[in-house]
């Protein structure tokens, strides 16, 4: 019986915490960051691995060529592993065009209480929204990284897909927060882009938030 044939991968390999980084392509990830750090003056690793040979390693050297300071090496402005996870979600470069088909709805939620728990509280809140806005920053500047404005498109989509429901949980924490602080649903409304009651109570059990210029056209459309 033959024995397999070792698998190809892609890989990031570069000091951890720079932003100088090499991507290539090996079978032997270990050897190869042996092979380089004996001509490195500096500590190496191998950062980040994925399935694939030259095709994959070609299209990603193709994608960050404005970042290429020599070779096979590039300085990115962001997270180098993130920006590489990014431009290779989903493999874009291996389909033909990109889809500008509206998103499916995502199933309505079950309603949910607006009684909270310890677990809730407002420090927990700012915790939250403060490891949001970390990732946040560290995905843009991934986008950033993305010359192919598709690819970037289809990379924000990701991210806008990936980041909804965290919104909507901190939408519908505030909305609670401020009912609870002693304001009607309408004044909550006001206080929220200027949306109706209705839905500021909406927000406050799980309901996708809507704020504003977009809420007071469709105020006024209403």
């Amino acid at each position: 019986m033959p024995e397999p044939q070792p698998t190809e991968v892609v890989y990031v390999l570069g000091t951890p915490g720079s932003k100088t980084v090499k991507i290539g392509r090996t079978i032997d990830p270990e050897k190869r960051l042996s092979d380089i750090q004996r001509m490195s003056p500096v500590p190496l690793g191998v950062l980040w691995t994925h399935p694939g040979g030259h095709e994959l390693e070609t299209n990603l050297h193709r994608q960050f060529s404005a970042l290429r300071t020599h070779g096979e090496w590039f300085t990115f402005g962001g997270d180098p592993v993130v920006s590489v996870q990014w431009a290779i979600k989903d493999e874009p470069w291996l389909r033909q065009k990109v889809s500008l088909k509206k998103k499916a709805p995502r199933p309505a939620r079950a309603p949910e209480t607006t009684e909270r728990g310890p677990e809730d509280s407002p420090e927990q809140l700012g915790r939250k929204m403060a490891k949001m806005w970390s990732g946040l920053m560290t995905a843009l500047s991934a986008l950033a990284d993305i010359q192919d404005p598709v690819k970037r498109y289809e990379a924000m989509q990701l991210l806008e897909d990936e980041l909804s429901d965290e919104f909507r949980e901190i939408y519908q924490l505030i909305a609670a927060d401020l009912k609870k602080s002693g304001r009607t649903w309408r004044q909550v409304g006001e206080v929220m882009g200027g949306v109706s009651a209705q839905r500021a109570h909406q927000i406050s059990l799980g309901g996708t938030p809507l704020y504003g210029a977009k809420a007071t056209q469709n105020q006024q459309a209403s």
